[in-house]
């Protein structure tokens, strides 16, 4: 059958330009007093082409079908995304709002040429869900291998290669176009769900969003001396300005460098961050419009203010439950880069506790 397959790929013009001479030479003859016959090849011709075409479009269709097939399948009927696991139907959810959050390493306005952006060193997902009053978050590597959109120089989409999820980011403008493809990215490797929005804000907007809340006070994991005197091993500090960005971005002279425990820390501070946060949204609706405009010279959205403001009120009471990790293995790369290969399992059933919600059992 594959040999078929490629036998159709490699044949199919050449068939079709030999029809298409045959079918002109007939023509030329069509004035011929015997034209009942020329018509009866010409029909045959015709004929044969479309059953080359038919041959062509079953045995591609098949070979779709056969990458499909296995334990897991996915399909689309009546507008619904079905997925069978482990003998049960799940059907894709529609009532999700779903949002990636992502930090970058400068400012979007610092560099606006493609292949510029920056990496995209933290990323989780948000899924708000109304159904159920809750927050769900996705916790993401940035190590993560997975398949990123490549783009030239000159802005062309050149297919995709196999890299760290953070790259993503770095091969646009630093702008939407970066976004774009961060959210890209992040939807493939997550088994293409749809993620429709997105709010990536540079790390040095850290210090302005936590003297917004008012401070965030953390329990300090490890001996971060070398960043401040104050963060000494078990210290609980409340902290300010350029402190907490340094907190969270800290990794090669802190601990064992590895960014697993950089991602452990970003987690208690961002822990502590949203319960603040949540507390003075609770207070006033004002605030969550005062923190859109004072985070603007630093964010990079494609949500307007107002559908952010109601979004965040409506969720406001929602329980917001822990972030779910996918699991994997670390490993040094050939090029001596970190990389986290995420189990295809892991995946999958974290999208499906997500994403998706059981038809039968």
């Amino acid at each position: 059958m594959e040999r078929l397959r490629l036998f159709w790929r490699k044949k199919r013009l050449p068939i079709l330009f030999c029809g298409v001479f045959v079918m002109k030479g007939y023509s030329h003859g069509l004035r011929h007093p015997s034209g009942k016959k020329v018509w009866i090849g010409l029909a045959a011709i015709l004929l044969a082409a479309a059953a080359v075409f038919l041959a062509g479009h079953l045995l591609e269709s098949d070979s779709a079908r056969e990458e499909a097939r296995g334990d897991l399948e996915q399909f689309r009927q009546s507008n619904e995304v079905l997925m069978e696991w482990n003998g049960v139907t799940y059907r894709m959810r529609k009532d999700l709002t779903t949002i990636l959050l992502a930090g970058v390493d400068h400012r979007p306005e610092i560099e606006n040429t493609l292949r510029s952006g920056g990496q995209a060193d933290f990323q989780r997902v948000i899924v708000i869900d109304p159904k159920y009053k809750k927050v769900c978050q996705i916790a993401l590597d940035r190590d993560t291998m997975t398949e990123v959109t490549t783009i030239s120089i000159l802005g062309n989409r050149t297919g995709t290669s196999t890299m760290q999820l953070c790259l993503a980011y770095s091969f646009g403008d630093g702008g939407p176009l970066s976004a774009r493809l961060q959210t890209e990215a992040v939807s493939r490797f997550l088994m293409d769900v749809k993620i429709s929005d997105y709010a990536v804000m540079s790390m040095d907007g850290i210090a302005v969003l936590n003297d917004l809340v008012g401070g965030v006070t953390v329990t300090v994991d490890d001996d971060m001396t070398v960043i401040d005197p104050s963060l000494t091993l078990g210290a609980r500090v409340t902290l300010k300005g350029d402190l907490a960005q340094k907190f969270i971005r800290a990794r090669m002279t802190v601990g064992g460098g590895t960014n697993v425990e950089r991602m452990g820390r970003q987690e208690s501070y961002l822990s502590e961050l949203l319960k603040t946060a949540k507390a003075k949204m609770s207070e006033t609706k004002s605030f969550i419009g005062q923190t859109y405009d004072t985070m603007t010279p630093y964010m990079v959205t494609n949500i307007p203010k107002g559908r952010l403001v109601n979004e965040a009120w409506a969720a406001r009471s929602y329980e917001w439950t822990e972030p779910m990790t996918i699991e994997g293995t670390h490993q040094v790369g050939e090029d001596g880069f970190m990389e986290f290969h995420a189990d295809p399992d892991s995946v999958r059933q974290v999208v499906l506790d997500v994403f998706y919600e059981p038809v039968s059992r």
